[in-house]
This record gives structure tokens, sequence and C-alpha cells, in this order.
């Protein structure tokens, strides 16, 4: 479940990137709309990836940062002109707007304080499968612990019959994939 970043975290963070950034000025121009915007702002949502995966979506890069500045992105249509972005926006300020930012490392900390889950990121089978074995390591790894303390336990104790028991849980321990 994601987090719902508010309204003023999201307003103050605008106008840390309008102060501190170096954008383009016709993205700065839709920034300041946005910021200018109270029903607008709730629709904003921060995210770090997938943003042409989304239905309405703003790739803005800090021109110190990387050297295309500016993508705007509906549906499967993608431009970078930025006075039709402004114009769509304008319209249609009811829909979630999704803004994924390049930003230089000094800003790219409070980014990560607004940020919020993309639901649009489709994640790879690949990706599936490495979280996959991921968790089953570490539950591994837990169980192996749980047993550990148990047999070290049983022979500070001298307690065979649970040693026995808890070598055997040991045994049986699935192996890493």
């Amino acid at each position: 479940m994601s987090v719902k970043i508010p309204a003023g975290a999201k307003k103050d963070f605008i106008r840390l990137v309008l102060k501190e950034g170096h954008f383009k000025r016709e993205v700065n121009w839709i920034f300041n709309y946005i910021l200018s915007n109270d029903k607008l702002i709730e629709n904003v949502v921060f995210v770090n990836e997938s943003i042409q995966e989304t239905d309405r979506g703003i790739y803005a890069a800090d021109l110190r940062a990387e050297t295309e500045s500016f993508r705007y992105y509906k549906n499967t249509i993608s431009t970078a002109d930025a006075e039709k972005a402004f114009h769509d926006i304008r319209l249609n300020r009811e829909e979630k707007l999704y803004v994924q930012l390049k930003l230089t490392s000094i800003m790219q900390a409070k980014f990560y304080e607004v940020l919020e889950d993309n639901p649009h990121h489709k994640v790879s089978t690949r990706e599936k499968r490495k979280m996959e074995l991921t968790v089953n390591d570490l539950e591994r790894q837990n169980q192996k612990r749980l047993i550990d303390y148990y047999v070290n336990k049983a022979l500070d104790e001298q307690n065979e019959e649970a040693f026995m028991e808890w070598t055997a849980k040991y045994a049986d321990l699935p192996k890493a994939e």
C-alpha cells in the first residue's frame, strides 16, 4: 500500500525545485502552474520509474543532470513540446499527473521524501523471480539462525534428545537456490 504524500509537502518540494533547480523555462512555468492549483497539486504523484507507462506523466531533468530535459507522456503519445503539455495539464486538472524528475544529488534526497509508488510500473518476470529468491534466502537464513540457537541451547544443557531433534530439522532445511 502506498503512502499518500500531503499537498503541503508536494508544494514545499516544488518550491525547492523552482528555487534550486535549473530547468527549461517552460518546465518552470508548468511547475508554477501546478503550485498555484490546489486540485492539481492533490493529483500530482512523484515517481521514480516507468513514467512512460503512466496515463499522463512528465519527465523533467535538471539541465545540469542530463541532456534530454523534458518529455510529456499521454497514454501512448509522447512529446517534448512543453506548451502542448501545459495545455493538456490545464484542461485535465482532475486527472492524476505523474512526475519523474532527474535531479542533481543535492535535491535528490528531498525528492525521495515525496516519492510515491507508481501503480503503472511493471515488474518483469526476471525481477519477480530475483525478489522471490531473495525472500526465500532470507527465510532460510532466519530458520537456520533459529535452529542454531536451539542446537546450541541443547548442547549447553546437555539435552541429547533436543539436540537430535534440532539437528534433524537443520538437515531438513531447504538448500539455497
